[in-house]
């Protein structure tokens, strides 16, 4: 007599043979789920490049418009200087030729009275040395006198003319050297500004081939350098302009 097949061994292999196929569709599924992730992650680092990317460029304007601003100061202040400079020069030689004019009148007050100037005139030479005298006062009143040397007969013009510059440079912006100073360092900000952009640029670069890879070990090998390049520009960015 056969035995007979009983139904539950073709139900059994039907079933092993249904869960195979389910399980790889469970598989890629969840593959699938992991690469939109990354992707996803990827995409927001891209938007992240893209803000720091315009951060740096309105840092890098903003540092080449102080440096244009302290460079056309700095041409202002040169004027000024030189301006100062000819005024100043040019009040120093008038106190130079009053303190010779006095020096001379001094000299012809003594060749009318031995003595000078004469307190209490008596004689017509008297009155012509004490007249003399006055205009000889009238002319060089002393309030330059700590410039003229009456032994040398010497007046430092130069002297004057220096510290006449320097008073009135109280008033008028006239030194130079600050605002050249803060043009370099302006313009030293602006340049390792624009070598960051490089490296944001780069790191730009990077993360959009791995946006558009299709394989995860590929994404992984070209999103990580630029996640390190971001993390790296962005550190550099804080440090420098915060």
């Amino acid at each position: 007599m056969t035995p007979a097949v009983g139904p539950s061994d073709g139900s059994g292999g039907a079933g092993e043979s249904d869960l195979a196929p389910a399980q790889a569709s469970s598989r890629e599924k969840d593959l699938a789920r992991r690469h939109g992730r990354w992707h996803t992650a990827v995409a927001l680092s891209i938007a992240t490049v893209s803000v720091l990317g315009a951060i740096s460029s309105w840092r890098i304007e903003s540092h080449a418009t102080a440096a244009n601003g302290a460079d056309q100061n700095a041409v202002a202040a040169t004027l000024t200087d030189s301006r100062l400079v000819v005024e100043s020069r040019a009040e120093a030689q008038q106190s130079q030729e009053a303190f010779f004019r006095y020096e001379r009148l001094s000299d012809e007050a003594y060749g009318l009275v031995p003595a000078g100037c004469p307190a209490h005139p008596v004689t017509v030479v008297d009155y012509d040395a004490y007249v003399v005298c006055q205009l000889e006062q009238a002319i060089f009143d002393g309030a330059n006198d700590a410039y003229a040397s009456v032994s040398a007969r010497s007046y430092n013009v130069e002297g004057l003319a220096t510290d006449l510059v320097a008073e009135q440079g109280f008033e008028e912006d006239y030194q130079q050297a600050p605002y050249e100073a803060t043009a370099r360092s302006e313009r030293v900000a602006e340049d390792r500004l624009l070598r960051l952009t490089l490296l944001l640029v780069l790191s730009l670069g990077l993360l959009t081939v791995a946006h558009l890879a299709r394989r995860r070990h590929v994404l992984l090998r070209t999103a990580i350098p630029g996640w390190i390049l971001m993390a790296i520009s962005a550190a550099f960015l804080v440090i420098w302009e915060i």
